[in-house]
């Protein structure tokens, strides 16, 4: 038996089989179920996508298939995961060993964390292939062995459509850019030729440019070595570009399994029906998106949806239901029969924000330039400069939303810095209405720009006190337990860190630190880039709905063009720290003028082809 488990030439056609799956926990406080009877298939050659919300247990699923619970977790009794003809669950740890890379190689979300930062990229693909090889023990094979290797990660970097294969083999990780790191992990996990293929949001927090590329590249490795691919992802619009197959994952369980062609046309389950109405688009853009109160996670007898569901029936809270057939090979776990219309809520009586616009300029930038000087040699002397932003120039209206777009380095960052005093402008200037403390800024990751080892209180009162204000005990400050409010959190979170907190909530904690100064002008960089649909509707929705409120001005930078027409009344298009391209949303959308500007809408997984 042993022997038939360490053939690793074993081409078994038969695809994946997850049947059955339990994880969670047994401990003497009791068992704590995370995944819940999970079952799914992935025919050789075919992509499954697995979709749900943070937490839904779409990560989980992919380690339980390499054996890489963390330690406090343990399988359920029946459990059963076949790869080929290897029962995964039945191997021990030095087969699996084996079989991770060898059979079953992984593409992670963020590339610059999953590679060593320390070995050069020749180090890390080498270290991939030569551990499923055995050279022979004589020194000519050897020889001969390490110019076969070398030849292969020339051809590997090659396949994965990296230009300068020779020269990328001696960079560290950080000297490459995003979609090249990416596609270095993509090479790592294709170095052994595995049978199945787990991509866990390979393309999350990128420009649309490079997410086009990597699942080209993808779609293309799959079809030539016809492998078989789990996807995971938030993000719908990549699953109808890649995939054959869904499964919508929520609170441990599959929800909804279907193709995906059935599955656009008329996705059946509530939650899956909240995940595209949550979708922004700029026929939305008068209505806040559709979210309903979050699930605790506790444990009902029902159905677990039935905090989030708008039509739940006396049935729902007695008994959990089953996979019901609705439809050819399309199953839906909700005893509802029809689809039924998602309640939207239409703010300020159907009135747009934009016309809260006055003709006032807050902000105005003319002729900005943030370059960074290149130096060489002992005495650092400067022989060139990166024009990071160039001439840059523009103005921001009171009670507007101004989108900055653009790919990644295309200078959006470098230009918000900027104007927050976090960069000097190498020329150029900004003019703003009242004084500075009028600009906030909101960062892309509320992890890394909250201190982890203060409290919230303390990281909402930081600029107040940075202002001189004497606050003996934030926690019972009366301004910071109104913005509290007015970002949707309850006070009683004054004395948590961020750890604590989900990603939204995070984001909200860093809305409250920027609107505790009262400021008129708020700079977005990035905000919902890395959030799943859910939370990224939240987030709009308070954007929005504080606006309207506080008469708030936004210079809202991202390049996801589905928020920016949900949420921007202009735009400008950054190319090269250039603006190429500006005017009103509808012109930027509906009749780009610019060939860089078209190419991004091209690219852009545009929200309306998936109305419901």
């Amino acid at each position: 038996m042993l022997v038939k488990i360490l053939n690793m030439n074993d081409k078994n056609p038969n695809h994946v089989e997850i049947e059955q799956l339990y994880v969670g926990t047994n401990t003497k406080a009791g068992k704590n179920i995370i995944l819940d009877g999970i079952n799914l298939a992935i025919p050789r050659g075919k992509t499954l996508a697995l979709v749900g919300e943070s937490g839904s247990g779409k990560s989980l699923t992919a380690l339980s298939i390499a054996q890489l619970l963390p330690t406090n977790l343990i399988y359920g009794t029946g459990s059963q995961i076949q790869l080929g003809s290897l029962s995964i669950l039945d191997l021990p740890e030095i087969v699996m060993q084996k079989i991770r890379g060898k059979r079953i190689g992984f593409v992670f979300q963020e590339p610059m964390t999953a590679l060593n930062p320390v070995l050069t990229i020749e180090e890390q693909l080498r270290e991939a292939m030569t551990w499923h090889k055995i050279a022979k023990n004589t020194a000519s094979s050897r020889r001969n062995y390490k110019k076969q290797i070398d030849q292969a990660l020339i051809s590997l970097l090659d396949s994965v459509g990296i230009q300068e294969p020779k020269h990328c083999l001696q960079c560290y990780p950080h000297q490459l850019s995003g979609g090249m790191k990416q596609r270095v992990m993509i090479a790592i996990a294709l170095a052994a030729e595995p049978d199945l293929l787990i991509a866990d949001e390979p393309t999350t927090a990128v420009d649309v440019s490079i997410q086009a590329q990597i699942l080209d590249l993808l779609k293309r490795i799959q079809r030539e070595k016809k492998l078989s691919m789990l996807f995971i992802t938030h993000d719908l619009g990549v699953v109808k570009q890649i995939a054959d197959q869904i499964a919508v994952m929520y609170h441990g369980q599959i929800v909804e399994y279907a193709e995906v062609d059935a599955f656009f046309a008329a996705p059946k389950h509530p939650y899956s029906q909240q995940l595209f109405a949550a979708i922004p688009s700029y026929e939305k853009r008068n209505n806040l998106l559709p979210v309903t109160a979050s699930n605790n996670g506790q444990s009902q007898q029902g159905c677990k949806f039935t905090a989030r569901c708008p039509w739940v029936m006396p049935i729902c809270n007695e008994t959990e239901p089953p996979l019901f057939l609705r439809g050819e090979d399309h199953q839906v776990r909700c005893y509802l029969t029809e689809i039924k219309p998602i309640p939207v809520q239409i703010i300020n009586a159907g009135n747009s924000f934009s016309q809260q616009q006055e003709n006032i300029a807050l902000l105005s930038v003319q002729e900005a330039c943030v370059y960074f000087p290149i130096k060489k040699g002992l005495l650092k002397r400067t022989v060139a400069v990166v024009k990071a932003v160039e001439n840059v120039s523009f103005d921001l209206y009171k009670g507007e939303t101004l989108a900055v777009v653009g790919e990644s380095g295309s200078g959006k960052t470098t230009l918000a810095k900027a104007m927050v005093g976090l960069l000097p402008f190498t020329s150029g200037n900004m003019t703003v209405s009242g004084s500075s403390e009028n600009i906030q800024m909101v960062f892309q990751d509320p992890y890394s720009s909250l201190n982890p080892k203060m409290l919230v209180a303390d990281i909402i009162a930081e600029g107040l006190r940075a202002k001189g204000q004497r606050i003996k005990d934030a926690s019972t400050f009366p301004a910071i337990l109104t913005v509290l409010d007015q970002v949707g959190l309850s006070q009683n979170v004054v004395n948590r860190y961020p750890h604590e907190f989900s990603g939204g909530q995070r984001q909200r904690i860093a809305i409250a630190r920027a609107l505790i100064l009262s400021p008129t002008i708020l700079i977005c960089d990035e905000p919902t880039s890395a959030l799943d649909l859910s939370v990224q509707a939240q987030v709009l929705n308070l954007l929005k709905t504080l606006q309207y409120e506080l008469k708030l001005s936004y210079l809202f930078i991202t390049h996801n063009l589905s928020a920016v027409s949900y949420i921007a009344d202009r735009a400008i298009v950054m190319k090269n720290g250039k603006i190429v391209e500006e005017g009103a949303i509808e012109t930027i959308l509906f009749s780009p003028q610019h060939d860089y500007t078209k190419m991004l809408i091209e690219k852009n997984i545009y929200p309306s082809h998936f109305e419901v």
